[in-house]
């Protein structure tokens, strides 16, 4: 009997940790994202990305993600100037507590038919695309339904409350 009631106890703390994180206001395990950023230079010259998100968490602070998507170099007429295929994968670690999401990439693999450098990743899609990449933003749940990131100059992706 005292060992049922000492391994009750050391799960304890666990399984109420994962009821907060993903009970009935807490955060999907598995989404699908949008991401657009553009980045305008002084001599006209721009640069755009645009691509998808998947984002699949686990239940314990760890999670996959794959990014498919298109870094576009665009003239100040609005000529295309060239077009990079992007395609990756990572594993990351992830917390969200007190109005804070905090995540970090452990690994990233550039996949089949990448054609863009880790360097361009980073900075024209997102600081997290690289080995080591960390990304912290304070949350705000507005009106109990949205939720607001952190001002910063990439957009943040995560996994939102439910509805």
């Amino acid at each position: 009997m005292k060992k049922i009631v000492f391994i009750i106890l050391m799960i304890l703390p666990w399984l109420i940790e994962w009821g907060e994180r993903f009970g009935e206001n807490g955060f999907e395990t598995n989404c699908l994202s949008r991401f657009s950023i553009g980045w305008f230079n002084d001599d006209g010259y721009r640069k755009y990305s645009d691509g998808v998100f998947m984002l699949s968490n686990s239940l314990f602070g760890t999670g996959m993600g794959v990014y498919s998507g298109t870094i576009y170099s665009l003239s100040p007429n609005n000529h295309l100037r060239e077009k990079k295929m992007v395609h990756v994968s990572f594993e990351y670690t992830y917390h969200v507590g007190n109005g804070i999401y905090t995540a970090h990439t452990i690994s990233m693999t550039k996949e089949l038919g990448n054609e863009a450098s880790e360097d361009e990743m980073t900075t024209f899609i997102s600081p997290m695309l690289k080995d080591g990449g960390r990304m912290l933003s304070q949350i705000n749940l507005l009106e109990g339904v949205r939720v607001a990131a952190g001002t910063t100059a990439f957009p943040r992706f995560m996994c939102t409350a439910k509805p």
